[in-house]
């Protein structure tokens, strides 16, 4: 039976890179996988292997940091609630499911059109609306989900009311 390893996936602030941390016991793992899914846990969306270097560090340290373009081939990934997975020596040791939210796209679109001021008409005439969604960003990462206990269902809640602003 496969040993289990607690993870924990943090997405970095600029939304180009994932920290995954660990306070389980690695010692004994020499090869990493880590399997990305998105809407169902039967087929990966991505999978990437640690590097011999990436996987040293995981074990010392219990935390490594990868780029979406290490582990997608982009610099930058589809706005969506990505599931992250590991498995250690070929399944020897498996990881419980954690993820993080990636909101890039609908985020600066929103943004655009708060900047996108051109005449004293166009402001006076969108004050009120530009100030409603001012204070609508800046209340999304203070959002009440007090009802919600998973972080996946909060930040789908974040990411479906940025794209209400967009409406």
């Amino acid at each position: 039976m496969a040993t289990t390893i607690t993870i924990q996936a943090t997405r970095s602030l600029d939304q180009r890179s994932v920290t995954i941390t660990s306070e389980s016991y690695l010692d004994l793992i020499t090869s990493i996988d880590l399997n990305i899914y998105t809407t169902t846990l039967t087929t990966a969306d991505a999978t990437y292997t640690f590097t011999a270097g990436e996987v040293s560090t995981f074990v010392s340290t219990g935390t490594v940091t990868l780029t979406f373009e290490q582990i997608f081939g982009t610099e930058f990934i589809q706005d969506n609630w990505y599931i992250t997975y590991l498995t250690g020596n070929s399944g020897d040791y498996v990881s419980n499911y954690d993820g993080f939210g990636v909101y890039t796209y609908v985020k600066t679109k929103v943004f655009e059109q708060v900047n996108s001021l051109h005449t004293p008409e166009f402001i006076t005439q969108t004050m009120e609306s530009l100030f409603l969604k001012k204070l609508w960003l800046e209340g999304l990462e203070e959002l009440d989900n007090s009802t919600i206990v998973s972080r996946d269902v909060k930040f789908k809640k974040r990411l479906s009311a940025l794209t209400k602003m967009l409406a």
